[in-house]
C-alpha cells in the first residue's frame, strides 16, 4: 500500500513539476514568434502554420541537449518530408554557427530566442521538445530524451529517437 501511495505522489509530484518550468501546457495555441534564422531571415508563427512542427529548444551548454542531437537528426531524416523540424536556441548565431562547425545538428536553427523561450514559453529546462500541430496548437511537450535502465544491463541509456515517434506519428495522421 505504502509503495501504491508513494507512486500517486511521485506521479502527482512529477507532472506538477513539469507544469510549473513552462508557462504552457498541451492544448494551448503556440505562442506567436519572430525570430530569425542563421541566414537573418524571419521566421514567424505564421509561416508554419498548415504544417506539423517538431520544436527542440536548447543552448550549447546544455550537456543533455548536445547528447540528443544525433537522435533528433535520426527523427528528422525519416520524417523530412512530412514534419518541418526547428530548434530555438538561447545562444547567438555567431556562438550557433561555431558549434555547429564541430556538432551535427540538422534542424533549422532559430537563434538569439532567449527572451522568447524565458518571457513567452516560461521554459527553465532544457532541452525541450514540442510537438506543434498544423493549427499551432501544442499536441505533445516532453523533456529531452530520457535515459532508461535496459534489463540485464547496469548502466542507464539514453533512450533513442523513437521515443518521440509515437506522439508524431499520432498528430500526422490527424
Amino acid at each position: 500500500m505504502r509503495s501504491v501511495i508513494f507512486i500517486l505522489f511521485a506521479s502527482t509530484f512529477s507532472l506538477y513539476a513539469q507544469r510549473a518550468d513552462i508557462n504552457v501546457k498541451v492544448g494551448d495555441p503556440f505562442p506567436p514568434f519572430e525570430l530569425k534564422n542563421l541566414n537573418n531571415k524571419t521566421i514567424t508563427l505564421d509561416d508554419l502554420k498548415g504544417k506539423v512542427v517538431f520544436l527542440n529548444t536548447w543552448f550549447n551548454g546544455c550537456k543533455p541537449c548536445v547528447e540528443e542531437m544525433p537522435e533528433l537528426n535520426k527523427l528528422k531524416d525519416k520524417y523530412k518530408d512530412q514534419v518541418i523540424f526547428l530548434s530555438m536556441t538561447l545562444d547567438s548565431k555567431e556562438e550557433t554557427k561555431q558549434f555547429l562547425k564541430t556538432h551535427d545538428y540538422n534542424f533549422e536553427h532559430l537563434v538569439d530566442a532567449e527572451p522568447f523561450l524565458k518571457n513567452v514559453l516560461g521554459s527553465k529546462a532544457f532541452p525541450r521538445n514540442i510537438i506543434i500541430d498544423k493549427n499551432a496548437i501544442i499536441r505533445n511537450i516532453d523533456y529531452g530524451l530520457p535515459h532508461i535502465k535496459n534489463p540485464g544491463e547496469e548502466e542507464l541509456k539514453m533512450a533513442d529517437y523513437t521515443f518521440f515517434e509515437a506522439s508524431l506519428l499520432e498528430i500526422l495522421s490527424k
